[in-house]
C-alpha cells in the first residue's frame, strides 16, 4: 500500500545537516513552521505541489538554508510562490526557478 505525504510536520528536518537536496511532492498541502530551518547544506528544493500558500507554510520554515540554495517551485505558480517563500525565512541568495 502507499502513501501520500500530505504534510510536513513543524520541525521535521530543523538542523539537518545532511540533508542536500529534497522534493516536495505535489500531495502536500502544508510545511509547518521550521521545517526545513537550520538545514544548512541544503541546496536543492524542488517544490511539485501547487496547494501552498502564505497561510500552509509555518513561519522560518526554510531559514537557514543553504545560502546559494535553489528552489523550483510550478511554473503556474512562481510569481505567487517568489512572493510569499521569502516571507518564510529565506535568505537574498536564494534562488526561486
Amino acid at each position: 500500500m502507499k502513501y501520500q505525504v500530505t504534510s510536513i510536520a513543524a520541525k521535521a528536518f530543523a538542523n539537518n545537516k545532511k540533508l542536500t537536496k529534497i522534493v516536495i511532492p505535489a500531495s502536500v498541502r502544508s510545511i509547518g513552521k521550521q521545517a526545513f530551518s537550520g538545514c544548512k547544506n541544503l541546496k536543492s528544493i524542488t517544490i511539485k505541489t501547487t496547494y501552498l500558500t502564505k497561510k500552509s507554510i509555518g513561519a522560518k520554515a526554510f531559514k537557514g538554508i543553504h545560502a546559494k540554495a535553489t528552489i523550483k517551485v510550478p511554473k503556474k505558480q512562481k510569481k505567487a510562490y517568489q512572493k510569499f517563500l521569502k516571507t518564510k525565512g529565506i535568505g537574498k541568495g536564494v534562488k526561486i526557478k
